[in-house]
């Protein structure tokens, strides 16, 4: 499956995580030093003396575990005739503990990547651990490496180390060779032992690192190319190396980005009876581990769920405390539901791709879709992670014909499976799991790894159909809709490792034919663009454009002071919109957002909830690329800044959240920009502003000067029609609007 590392070193997108505060960085690695020295080499015998010290026992011989075998799957769908699913798990179907009493075991798939290299937060978590071990109720077995540097001793760049942390002490098990933490096998061989050694009555798995999603999957190992695990592979790897395990994991865990999918649930639930995972990026600090061994030293007997709920709770309160709350999100999912929940979802999965045959049903059900609440940024500025929240999507078409019934389901199905979360307020109504929804389809080797994962083939069919629509400008007469569900089913049966070949062949048009012109063919206007007889810039769509239409936003440019360059300051949502006779107006009132000193910034929505838009704002921080974040409160027309986040780079991981900016800070606001003359696209760079502690962002009238606006309007196919500008002057409180 190497074909897997070349996928992700191209297409996925990778975010740096940086800490708020770097002389936090410095005193937290200054008090953690000391703890995390090596404390010796490891004697096994030594660890495993029985209770009155009477003689030394040896080490047990692995017993779990089988050799790695790439393609082998934890579960299969069977699709019936009618259109329903059977799913076969191979599921324990013993429950004997493996191991002893009173004691829980938590296996860390460290993967310490940029976060460790930059920011050390790998070695924070040690500390936390090592703090919260001191009870003696629980003890973690850490697998380290994916970094190219390490704060502590105990942690080399050069090898792969497996370390105990016990009784509040740390030691060292093994030095392996250096291992890269993409690759499947050392996520298998590291179960294997793990468990074969260190298995108790009540176990868990961390997976410890960077995540973005279904799609991107998790633990991106800088030694190695940036490779990184996707959920296929963390499938094959669980199969192989927890083989012959009597019990299931309490728990298998994310702390990382984005990772609360159903995609991932699903795979999962084989192995595990709870997930626990965040929608949303995580803060930098991720999961507070000493408060997690502080409540087992209480509740040593406690299960999967009173954890996880501990998990999530000492999470999101570690994320308050960092200022970091408003966006924080982290779930609970009961695994053995889960099924149920695919099985639903394919019922309606299967209505939807019926009703969207009708072009105006999908186009109803992909408007609606966009306002549904999504995570890891979906927009320009910081990339697309194409990950919304499951319910969301459901009430985007619960009114739509033939799917309403059916998407009620689902949400029911959701509300039984998510077991407790905890949401901050801009995600509030998120329901604890996302799905793949494609926003934005990055190139034919995303729809293969959506292809291998997709929990439904009508569902596949679905996107697959939108993929096509898009490649060939939305002509369908040659689509076959029963070819797709044909392939799904032969990689469902397929157990090796060439079942990824399945696909590859599948979407290759998308990457030779899709290209994007900017004057799509589908929109064609009844009247306009142009000015109105009350002096209104806007435009009437015909029927036909108008049924293939997904949005209208209004582009605002500045002028520069020589009038030699455009500066793209960014798209608004505020037009005057009649969907049902397809006339759009300008609604621009010259009010913009800006920093204390005046700079506007280039903004890009994020989402639009109950009261409040939040947008991300392109900026240079400290010499760095990355986006300011802020919360528009349109009621009392305030903003203020919320935290500083990367985006979405190009190997696909979110980085997490960053928190708040600190005194002396320097921002100087980005935007795209190009010579008016020759057309030549660069990055326009403002001036340089010193943040003070003022969170405020200034939403006011414009500068005096010269503006240009326009429409964008896009199509159902992923291309997109731009109007010719106006001109605007701004003068004082006055805007006046001409022709170019």
């Amino acid at each position: 499956m190497n074909m897997w590392g070349d996928f992700l070193n191209k297409h996925i997108k990778k975010v740096i995580a940086v800490i708020s505060s770097s002389m936090l960085v410095v005193t937290s690695l200054t008090g953690c030093l000391d703890d995390l020295e090596d404390t010796g080499d490891f004697d096994e015998t030594e660890y495993f003396e029985d209770e009155e010290g009477a003689e030394e026992t040896a080490a047990p011989v692995i017993k779990y575990g089988i050799p790695y075998n790439a393609g082998t799957k934890g579960v299969k769908m069977l699709l019936n005739e009618n259109g329903s699913l059977e799913i076969d798990r191979k599921k324990i179907e013993t429950s004997v503990p493996m191991g002893e009493e009173g004691i829980w075991t938590v296996f860390v798939y460290m993967c310490g990547s940029d976060l460790e290299s930059i920011d050390g937060m790998g070695t924070m978590d040690l500390e936390e651990m090592t703090e919260g071990s001191e009870g003696g109720a629980i003890r973690y077995v850490v697998l380290t490496g994916g970094a190219g540097d390490w704060f502590n001793d105990n942690c080399d760049p050069e090898s792969t180390g497996t370390l105990l942390i016990a009784d509040g002490k740390i030691r060292k098990l093994e030095d392996d060779p250096k291992k890269n933490f993409g690759s499947p096998e050392t996520l298998s061989e590291f179960l294997s032992y793990g468990l074969s050694n260190f298995a108790s009555e009540h176990m868990g798995l961390v997976l410890w690192d960077h995540g973005g999603g279904s799609i991107a999957g998790v633990c991106l190992d800088e030694n190695f190319d940036n490779d990184s695990l996707t959920l296929v592979e963390i499938d094959s790897a669980l199969y192989s190396g927890c083989a012959g395990m009597t019990d299931r994991f309490e728990f298998i865990g994310f702390d990382a980005c984005l990772m609360s999918t159903v995609e991932a649930a699903y795979m999962l639930a084989t192995y595990a009876d709870y997930m626990y995972a965040s929608q949303e990026t995580e803060s930098g600090y991720g999961w507070d581990y000493a408060a997690i061994g502080n409540y087992l030293d209480d509740n040593a007997d406690t299960d999967g769920l009173s954890l996880g709920q501990t998990v999530a709770d000492s999470f999101y309160r570690s994320c308050e405390e960092a200022g970091q709350d408003t966006d924080a999100t982290l779930s609970v999912t009961d695994l053995s539901k889960v099924d149920a929940l695919v099985k639903g979802f394919n019922e309606y999965a299967n209505e939807l791709y019926t009703a969207t045959e009708d072009r105006s049903v999908l186009t109803a059900m992909m408007r609606n879709a966009r306002e549904a609440d999504n995570f890891g940024g979906n927009n320009k500025s910081e990339g697309y992670t194409n990950m919304a929240d499951l319910s969301g999507i459901m009430e985007a078409t619960a009114s739509l014909p033939g799917v309403s019934d059916k998407a009620d389901t689902v949400i029911k199905l959701v509300d039984d499976c998510v077991s407790y979360k905890k949401n901050g307020k801009i995600h509030k109504n998120a329901c604890g799991l996302s799905i793949y929804y494609p926003y934005e389809i990055q190139g034919s080797d995303e729809l293969t790894e959506f292809g291998m994962i997709s929990i439904s083939p009508y569902y596949l069919g679905f996107v697959s159909r939108m993929a096509y629509g898009n490649a060939y400008s939305g002509d369908l007469e040659n689509y076959d809709p029963d070819a797709i569900t044909e392939l799904w089913n032969d990689y469902q049966e397929s157990e090796d490792e060439n079942s990824c070949d399945i696909f590859a062949d599948t979407w290759e048009y998308y990457d030779k034919d899709y290209a994007p012109t900017g004057e799509s063919a589908y929109i064609e206007f009844a009247e306009g663009p142009g000015f109105d007889q009350d002096g209104i810039y806007c435009f009437t769509l015909t029927e036909d454009a108008l049924e293939n239409t997904l949005s209208v936003l209004g582009n605002v440019w500045k002028i520069s002071d020589d009038g030699k360059d455009e500066i793209f300051y960014g798209s608004v949502a505020d037009i005057g919109m009649d969907w049902e006779n397809g006339i759009f107006e300008d609604n621009f009132d010259g009010y913009w957002f800006s920093l204390p000193d005046g700079q506007n910034l280039s903004v890009y929505l994020e989402s639009e909830e109950d009261g409040y838009d939040v947008y991300s704002s392109p900026v240079e921080l400290n010499g760095k690329e990355t986006n300011l974040v802020f919360i528009h409160d349109y009621n009392n027309g305030t903003a203020h800044i919320t935290g500083v986040w990367d985006g979405i780079d190009d190997n696909g991981m979110s980085g997490r959240n960053t928190g708040k900016l600190k005194n002396g800070d320097i921002i100087i606001p980005l935007a795209d920009a190009s010579d008016i003359d020759s057309g030549e696209e660069y990055t326009y760079y403002g001036d340089k502003y010193e943040y003070t502690g003022n969170d405020d962002i200034i939403f006011d009238i414009m500068p005096d000067g010269e503006y240009l606006y326009g429409f964008t309007i896009d199509d159902l196919y992923g291309d997109y029609f731009i109007t010719d500008d106006i001109s605007l002057k701004i003068d004082g409180k006055d805007i006046y609007y001409s022709d170019l």
